[in-house]
Parts: C-alpha cells; sequence; structure tokens
C-alpha cells in the first residue's frame, strides 16, 4: 500500500485495488474518518476529492484512530503530499477534516 507521484500521474495502491490518476483530475486531500470493522477503530485516512466528483481513499497513510485529533506527523505528510501536486494545503487543521 501507498502513493507513488510522478509528473503527470499520482498512483495509489490500497490493499485490494490499484488507481492511477492524472493530477490535474485531483481536486482535493482532506482527512475523513474512515469506519472500521468489527477489529479495528475508525481513523483519519486521506481521501481524494476528483473533478468528477468520485473519491478515493489514501489507506497506506492514516492519521491516527479517530477518536481524537489527527495526528501531526501523518498531517505533516499530508502536506508534503499536496505540495508535491501543488495543491494549496487548507488554512486549518479544522478545513481538512470531514467527519
Amino acid at each position: 500500500m501507498g502513493v507513488e507521484i510522478n509528473s503527470r500521474e499520482m498512483t495509489v495502491r490500497n490493499l485490494s485495488r490499484t488507481r492511477v490518476i492524472a493530477v490535474e483530475e485531483i481536486r482535493r486531500i482532506d482527512l475523513a474518518v474512515k469506519s472500521g470493522n468489527h477489529a479495528s477503530p475508525d481513523n483519519w485516512v486521506p481521501r481524494i476529492g476528483l473533478a468528477n466528483g468520485d473519491s478515493i481513499w489514501i489507506e497506506g497513510l492514516t492519521c491516527g484512530v479517530a477518536k481524537g485529533p489527527p495526528e501531526p506527523k501523518g498531517v505533516a505528510a499530508l502536506d508534503e503530499l499536496r505540495a508535491l501536486i501543488g495543491l494549496q494545503p487548507p488554512s486549518s487543521i479544522n478545513d481538512q477534516q470531514v467527519r
């Protein structure tokens, strides 16, 4: 699982699926609460919003359990990812959280 970026594409590898996305199709990357299953809690997970309205989870970059705020280390990694593809970071941590 993970993310790979080149100048024009982002490859998102999740457990069951790999997606290749044109960078110009990415409109935002937000943190959202992704529900866990019976064995794992809800977590903060980045979600890519695409121009066509679809969204893709980045499951390999969890930012902590959603009972509290996102982990600063994960948020910093997410900010770095946004910068690599030319997205503006949210003005505050609250602007990037979606419940």
